[in-house]
């Protein structure tokens, strides 16, 4: 090679390094906004939820005395927050074609069911009741198919036991609603995969005084799978699971007890198996993940700490993670994040204003991306809503254990293979809850 070939050799190298790391270093321009108070009142708020639609309003809804209020951002402008309707506990989503949709809690007749809304054209629609049942619901979380559909899940108190419920619509107005088989507990969380298949997490305990573990479940297109217990870790608490696909893969969060603190791990199943969970949280204690994909392909995983609030994001495609992001910091009572992407980034939480006045903050990372086509997901055909059967054993109240993990420590190594999963090596305990 003569010197002017390899000069033209260095060039083209140098130059491809240098794409490559501002390819994988994009997200790191911009910088998180100063927080924002949206809710700012004298009264106390709960129930913070978050979303952004096709169209890059992004929505926000929180309860002050047993109202559900909403606010959009329309460009750089906030509307002034209007009356949704009577409830509590809500949460959004948005459809493909820029719907938004929100489910909650409210008592009628002192019996407390799970209510939809739909928000187009900028109002609200009235209520319709979801769960319908003779018990008591609560924690609804709502999520939307990629292929058109709904699916709410949330707790039913049924005699002694606390049951998963599950319902499916098509058109936001009709529900089929049913317990999911051999699932009890608490905190569920609902996702669609790229097939337009809903699957589920929550957390549950094996027995009495056990702590809680983090179990999984999803729909064949003919049956509910069995529950795998994902976190594998019964000795420690597993707990407040998110869960969300992409791209044919699927990403279950959760808050891990440890000591001295607590941990955000996050494990990826593809192709029918689940790979070992990873540590994505950093030195510091961290509750309560978020997940959430942009119009990209770039994941987003959010949790606050004791005063402050975290983001991390990672290349779906390649799973390169980037470095921890502070969001906000002094933020006397952080909890109830909420996450949101399309191609800026969204977090809301809750934390103290003053003694007693708990308010909904808002902040955004505002990224230039480059030019691109947004990830398109697999199509399928859309599956009926699936029946069930419903069960009715106990669980009890966990009881917190904390035992040291070191961190970095790979996970416990498989010992079983699940029922109802397609085969193939798994790298983490696969229980089976059998009641």
């Amino acid at each position: 090679m003569n010197p002017s070939q390899i000069r033209t050799s260095v060039i083209i190298v140098v130059l491809s390094v240098l794409c490559a790391g501002w390819a994988i270093g994009a997200r790191a321009e911009g910088t998180w906004s100063a927080p924002l108070n949206l809710s700012e009142s004298p009264s106390d708020t709960s129930g913070a939820a978050l979303a952004v639609d096709s169209q890059g309003r992004v929505h926000a809804v929180w309860n002050e005395d047993g109202v559900l209020y909403h606010r959009v951002k329309i460009g750089g402008d906030w509307s002034a927050p209007t009356l949704v309707a009577s409830g509590a506990s809500g949460d959004l989503v948005t459809s493909t074609n820029g719907d938004v949709y929100l489910v909650f809690v409210n008592a009628f007749v002192g019996q407390d069911d799970v209510y939809f809304v739909h928000w187009a054209h900028g109002s609200w629609s009235l209520p319709v009741n979801v769960s319908e049942t003779a018990g008591g619901s609560a924690s609804p979380r709502l999520a939307s198919s990629p292929l058109g559909g709904l699916a709410v899940v949330w707790v039913e108190s049924a005699a002694s036991a606390a049951l998963i419920y599950i319902a499916r619509s098509a058109d936001g107005a009709n529900w089929s609603a049913g317990p999911l088989p051999q699932a009890h507990g608490s905190a569920p969380v609902v996702s669609f995969d790229d097939a337009g298949q809903p699957q589920v997490a929550w957390q549950d305990v094996f027995d009495l005084g056990m702590p809680t573990e983090v179990f999984y479940a999803r729909w064949t297109g003919a049956r509910w799978t069995l529950p795998l217990d994902l976190s594998a870790s019964p000795t420690e608490q597993s707990s407040l699971p998110a869960l969300q696909a992409w791209g044919g893969d699927t990403y279950l969060a959760w808050e891990e007890a440890g000591s001295p603190q607590e941990d955000i791990y996050v494990v990826r199943g593809r192709g029918g198996t689940w790979e070992a969970p990873q540590k994505r949280s950093g030195s510091f204690a961290a509750h309560a993940p978020q997940l959430a994909f942009d119009a990209l392909g770039h994941g987003h995983l959010a949790w606050s700490g004791a005063t402050s609030i975290h983001h991390r994001a990672w290349q779906a495609e390649s799973d390169i993670w980037e470095e921890i992001e502070e969001v906000a910091r002094d933020q006397t009572g952080a909890a109830s994040t909420r996450l949101a992407a399309l191609q800026d980034t969204h977090v809301a939480w809750l934390a103290d204003a003053g003694p007693g006045n708990r308010e909904m903050y808002y902040s955004e990372r505002t990224i230039s991306e480059p030019t691109a086509t947004p990830t398109k997901r697999p199509s399928a055909t859309p599956t009926s809503s699936p029946t069930v059967t419903p069960t009715s054993s106990p669980t009890a109240t966990p009881t917190k254990t904390v035992t040291t993990r070191p961190t970095d420590t790979p996970w416990p190594t498989a010992t079983s293979t699940p029922t109802g999963e397609p085969g193939g090596p798994q790298s983490f305990y696969l229980v089976l809850i059998m009641r």
